[in-house]
């Protein structure tokens, strides 16, 4: 009885260790100005092109829920709250995201470091985002307010 219970209790840790990581995100601002920013961030997916998408999402994520330190956009385009934001224009968030609306207001994505780990990509790439665009379809759907009013 004891061999059994052994061997299901090693057997369980041995389940246990063998999951997958969650992923680690990071986007970290490169260069900015009126027009544009650009910053290097990380992605995940099940080819190399869907790591490069991720990265870009992740980007697009970052600037409009988090906002990105040591840059003009220090504070976030839509707001700190996500999950509020996420429930209060989820039709907006789930046509950017969902539909990849996102991929319009990428301007230029430069990799520059990939891999395959485990079935997974990875890359890191730089990506550059059109913040004026991406400003001005968020205040034609109501999400944010134009600047100055």
């Amino acid at each position: 009885m004891k061999q059994y219970l052994f061997l299901a209790v090693l057997a369980a840790v041995c389940l246990a260790g063998c999951h997958s990581p969650k992923p680690i995100y990071n986007a970290v601002g490169i260069h900015d100005d009126a027009n544009s920013i650009t910053l290097r961030s990380n992605g995940y997916g099940k080819t190399e092109a869907d790591a490069i998408a991720d990265a870009g999402r992740y980007a697009v994520e970052q600037l409009l829920f988090r906002g990105i330190p040591n840059s003009n956009q220090r504070t976030p385009l839509i707001g700190t709250d996500e999950a509020s934001a996420k429930r209060h224009y989820e039709t907006y968030l789930n046509d950017l995201f969902n539909n990849e609306r996102y991929l319009s207001f990428l301007t230029l994505t430069t990799p520059i470091d990939s891999g395959k780990e485990r079935g997974t990509y990875w890359t890191v790439a730089d990506i550059t985002i059109n913040l004026r665009a991406l400003r001005m379809d968020l205040e034609q759907a109501g999400v944010i307010r134009k600047f100055g009013l």
